[in-house]
């Protein structure tokens, strides 16, 4: 049985019945804000109209104009599905990302990722509004200095309408999260500098812990960061623009809730980025084996942190986000043709990358590539092909924040692809995951 565009709601926004039955007899009717534009009720649904029930939006999709929509149409206005991948999935023929979550996470996600109330929606507002005025003025100075002193500018302060508050005693960053034209939650950064980082975070009462912090703009469909903290994210996105979209699930184990998981798992591409420590490698997982078709592993370099870098230097944070579009870049392209028998392939016996797609300058006429040399022999190189240190380490940290410590520089035939060495590696991975779900199935039974 295909599923109703009122539980593919439910997963997406509130509703709350209006109608027990409609004049035409098409039994009740239910409203809520849009999950495309936001509102309060101008999203309509009425599960019994037809097969699969029926949906409008009197703001982006009117009756009047398309009549009512159905489930397909749902999943393509609302969650950038195609006409077939949405038949599909209504239809049960394919692994969702919600049923590997659930299978990861060992809980249901059907019922979670519903915002707050209208009311707290109303108090969250006036909340983070006076909060925001408040950053610019002098009894703000503190908020705004320790946001600049993250590496945050004006401009990137005023988009995210970050704000400022003394709440309950504690000096406290203000920040909206604000997805879907509704408020999820308001976080509260403490920015004394002797306090645990285990006690940082707090929150307006009331707020939901089912956000996704800038969930909008996975509607862009760009390769997109998922990161942990919101000044990583913000981070991100002040340094690339346009070029990426970038989310922030609050913590290690936040933001797994259907309607996120549903999201993400439609976008092009996702690079995890939590921090590069044991506890942000552990909540990866989690989201490499949900999102298993479209995310990689991508840890920060040099720094702990997303922003870490962007404190340490702006470039070395571009040079990182640089380097993760070339990747996806890499993998999408035609690798039919192949290298000359005068040019054969270096490519790293870890990772398989063709470093000849780098730079040239990356290995000698001996074919002996420089990956982990001391600074003696590295500066001897530079000197040797007129590159500067800065410039040679600015492709060593690439290479390393994709790759991770292990990555060795070895010439091999030439053909082998760093495409073809990534698809071997998926299937290793898929291999070992359906070892591991066969084990657990075993073990239950037994």
């Amino acid at each position: 049985m295909e599923k109703n565009v009122f539980d593919l709601a439910q997963e997406d926004t509130r509703l709350k019945v209006v109608s027990r039955r409609t004049t035409k007899g098409n039994g009740p009717e239910y409203a809520g804000p849009c999950p495309g534009c936001g509102g309060d009720d101008r999203f309509h649904v009425q599960p019994e109209r037809k097969d699969g029930g029926a949906w409008m939006c009197r703001n982006c999709r009117p009756a009047e104009q398309y009549g009512w929509s159905d489930n397909i149409e749902y999943l393509r206005q609302f969650r950038s599905m195609s006409f077939t991948a949405a038949k599909n999935y209504l239809a049960g023929l394919v692994d969702t990302a919600i049923e590997r979550a659930e299978l990861v996470y060992n809980k249901s996600l059907s019922n979670q990722g519903q915002p707050p109330n209208q009311v707290w929606q109303h108090k969250a507002s006036r909340y983070a509004d006076m909060a925001q005025a408040r950053l610019w003025t002098s009894e703000g100075k503190a908020g705004l200095d320790y946001l600049l002193s993250r590496g945050l500018t004006e401009e990137t302060i005023h988009k995210a309408q970050l704000g400022y508050a003394v709440y309950r005693g504690i000096p406290s960053l203000v920040i909206p999260w604000y997805a879907n034209g509704v408020y999820w939650r308001i976080n509260l950064r403490d920015i004394r500098t002797d306090v645990p980082i285990e006690q940082r975070y707090r929150n307006i009462p009331g707020s939901s812990q089912a956000g996704l912090y800038m969930g909008d703009s996975l509607k862009l469909r760009r390769p997109t960061f998922l990161v942990e903290g919101e000044i990583d994210a913000l981070s991100i996105a002040q340094v690339a623009g346009p070029l990426v979209a970038v989310v922030a699930t609050g913590s290690t184990t936040g933001s797994r809730t259907a309607k996120w998981v549903t999201r993400l798992a439609s976008v092009p591409s996702v690079l995890v980025a939590f921090d590069n420590e044991p506890k942000g490698h552990t909540a990866a997982k989690f989201w490499l084996n949900v999102l298993e078709h479209n995310a990689i592993r991508y840890k920060p370099i040099i720094c702990k942190d997303v922003n870490a870098m962007l404190v340490a230097d702006r470039e070395l944070l571009a040079v990182w986000i640089n380097a993760a579009l070339d990747l996806l870049s890499e993998q999408d392209q035609d690798t039919s043709s192949q290298p000359t028998q005068e040019t054969p392939a270096l490519v790293c016996s870890k990772c398989g990358i063709d470093l000849a797609t780098v730079d040239t300058g990356a290995y000698d006429e001996n074919e002996v590539a420089y990956c982990n040399f001391d600074q003696d022999t590295l500066q001897a190189y530079c000197s040797r092909q007129s590159w500067t240190h800065e410039r040679f380490m600015s492709i060593v940290n690439q290479l390393a924040g994709v790759f991770g410590p292990d990555c060795k520089i070895t010439p091999v035939t030439p053909g082998y692809t760093l495409k073809q060495h990534v698809a071997m590696l998926q299937e290793q991975e898929k291999e070992n995951e359906k070892r591991a779900r066969e084990a657990r199935r075993h073990n239950r039974a037994g």
